[in-house]
């Protein structure tokens, strides 16, 4: 009898230790850029061939991704570039890959326009599809990266007055640094959920300081709460924009219009900057918007949104 709860034993441990092998994850990391220029590519989308798992790299061209033991294509694709599969064998360890896309070189330099810029009528499009995208969206998750860059002309780190005239404010000093990473939820009517995964600031910051602002550019409007500003494809959007057509570029075959967003006032909350709108379905892909000079929260003077969709 003895030797059979020997036995019994063993199995129960090698069962155990055969699981906790099983679920074991390793990282699989490395640094994106443009095949030509070896400049490095921000927030590009990271995704397992034939799933919806995947991630986005940093604004530095950084990503990782966690995942068991086993084979895996990674697909890495970005506007402006071709997309790139990189086959990975994960076994015992984690896994660095550098990644290098190619621009798809198709971006056209100029676009002649006579009579109403075609902008318009994609933006009025583009409205279009968010008002029936929003009517049919019961609920969603997403994942976000936030960096903060605090300057001041009495940084702390350097503790030299610098010039902060209008010629040169890049030359003041860096107070503070934050960055974070946050996974948040979204279902009807008004359910909202952030959590911040990973947080990291340079020593001068109050720890809790600059929680991320998370803007969905599909909503009305961005809320400062001191005012808010009419987003690009709000519904009234003519009444505070001006949009120019400035050319065209293309992510996985499909042709995507560069718009450029005009602020008409500099005296009422308004962006500017440039947006990327899809052709034949007129989604909204990607946004690199800056604050007008009536929008500056909290005696900040700019802010700067980066957003990408999938397609």
């Amino acid at each position: 009898m003895k030797s059979y709860k020997t036995l019994f034993i063993f199995l129960i441990i090698t069962f155990l230790s055969f699981k906790s092998a099983e679920s074991q994850t390793y990282e699989v990391s490395g640094l994106i850029s443009d095949f030509k220029t070896n400049k490095t590519l921000e927030f590009v989308t990271v995704k397992i061939a034939d799933t919806t798992f995947g991630t986005t790299a940093d604004r530095d061209g950084k990503y990782f991704i966690r995942l068991k033991p086993g084979a895996y294509n990674l697909v890495f694709s970005y506007i402006g570039y071709f997309s790139d599969t990189a086959f990975i064998l994960i076994e015992d360890k984690d896994i660095s890959r550098n990644i290098f896309l190619k621009p798809s070189e198709i971006l056209t330099e100029s676009i002649n326009v006579y009579g109403e810029d075609p902008a318009y009528e994609i933006i009025r499009r583009a409205i279009k599809y968010k008002k029936e995208f929003k009517k049919n969206l019961n609920e969603y998750e997403y994942d976000a990266f936030s960096k903060f860059v605090i300057r001041s002309n009495q940084s702390k780190l350097t503790g030299v007055q610098t010039d902060t005239t209008k010629d040169s404010n890049d030359k003041m000093g860096i107070y503070g640094i934050l960055e974070s990473e946050t996974k948040g939820y979204f279902k009807k009517p008004d359910l909202q959920k952030q959590i911040v995964i990973a947080k990291k600031e340079t020593a001068n910051i109050t720890r809790g300081f600059a929680l991320p602002l998370i803007i969905n550019f599909y909503d009305e409007e961005v809320d400062f709460n001191e005012f808010k500003i009419p987003t690009p494809l709000s519904d009234d959007a003519f009444d505070s924009y001006d949009y120019r057509l400035t050319g065209t570029t293309s992510i996985d075959s499909t042709q995507i219009f560069v718009i450029s967003v005009i602020n008409k006032s500099e005296s009422k909350p308004q962006l500017k900057g440039t947006i990327y709108i899809a052709d034949s379905i007129y989604s909204l892909m990607r946004v690199d918007l800056n604050n007008n000079d009536a929008a500056r929260p909290l005696g900040i003077k700019n802010v700067n949104f980066k957003q990408k969709f999938t397609v």
